[in-house]
């Protein structure tokens, strides 16, 4: 009677265990010393050819408040963070699935950068856009520049 309820209690933690979507996951972060640093949600690990395609197209130099972008790939959408201080650009990427993901990457971004002193740049900011569409574009990915007013993420126009 006993062998038999640990039998189904161990066959079904191993059937939680191995069915996909049941694990969170955690971040995955990437840290290219002296180019980047990434954190992607765990389900977007497909986002590095992008955040490796950016870093290669990004050339200004002075440091950038972070600049948020709506993504739309085969795998579906996305929101990314890119930024630059120090020296070092920042990508932060979370799925886009309600309006609050905005705030959190908007407050993420805020966060992780906020040790850093900004100075920032309107050329860089311009320069960082032209790459990340630029790599966009390279790689098929719809792109769409956000901005925060209010709570609310909007569309640049």
């Amino acid at each position: 009677m006993y062998e038999a309820f640990i039998l189904v209690t161990l066959a079904g933690l191993v059937i939680l265990a191995i069915r996909p979507g049941v694990k969170q996951g955690r971040p995955l972060i990437i840290h290219k010393a002296g180019l980047y640093h990434a954190t992607l949600a765990p389900q977007l690990g497909r986002v590095q050819d992008l955040i490796g395609q950016i870093a290669g197209k990004f050339t200004a130099t002075g440091d950038i408040a972070s600049l948020q972008f709506k993504l739309h790939d085969s795998g579906g959408q996305y929101l990314l963070a890119a930024g630059f201080r120090g020296g070092m650009l920042y990508f932060q990427a979370l799925p886009c699935k309600a309006d609050s993901d905005c705030e959190t990457l908007h407050k993420f971004s805020d966060e992780v950068l906020i040790n850093i002193p900004l100075v920032e740049s309107q050329q860089g900011g311009i320069a960082m856009r032209a790459a990340v569409e630029a790599a966009a574009m390279q790689l098929h990915i719809e792109c769409q520049p956000l901005t925060n007013e209010g709570d609310a993420c909007c569309l640049v126009p």
